[in-house]
């Protein structure tokens, strides 16, 4: 898992994340539905990582644990009914840096996965044709 529950409370403050995840004006986060949401936003992740990297990671960058906050942290504030526009607007910039991991224009500093070689890729061989107009000529 890249982040958890403290991850999101130091990055965010602990009032906010019960405010985001308990529906029912409770005193603590409802942890369900934060388990919930930072599994969601560790696949959107991963959907990028393993573009470039062999899933799991070795160890979590911090730039990725910082990544899968704001996805999270948009995420939480989906469950809301007007999302605040810095907050959407990190979760967009999240998305572009992934991009940029993906295509591996950004670097983790971890080992990437083998790069696809091209030159090894399958070969079709096909024989001679049994049957032609030549070979047919008569039936």
């Amino acid at each position: 898992m890249y982040i958890d529950q403290t991850d999101l409370e130091n990055r965010f403050g602990a009032q906010a994340l019960v405010e985001l995840t308990n529906d029912v004006r409770g005193a603590t986060v409802d942890t369900e539905v934060l388990e919930q949401v930072i599994t969601d936003a560790q696949a959107e992740v991963d959907g990028y990582l393993a573009v470039a990297y062999d899933l799991p990671l070795e160890s979590t960058p911090r730039l990725v644990k910082r990544l899968a906050c704001d996805i999270c942290w948009y995420m939480l504030h989906q469950r809301r009914p007007r999302t605040p526009e810095e907050v959407r607007k990190a979760y967009e910039d999240a998305g572009k840096l992934l991009e940029k991991i993906s295509t591996r224009k950004v670097s983790l500093g971890l080992s990437p996965a083998p790069a696809q070689n091209p030159g090894q890729a399958a070969v079709l061989t096909v024989a001679d044709r049994v049957f032609d107009r030549d070979s047919m000529k008569g039936f």
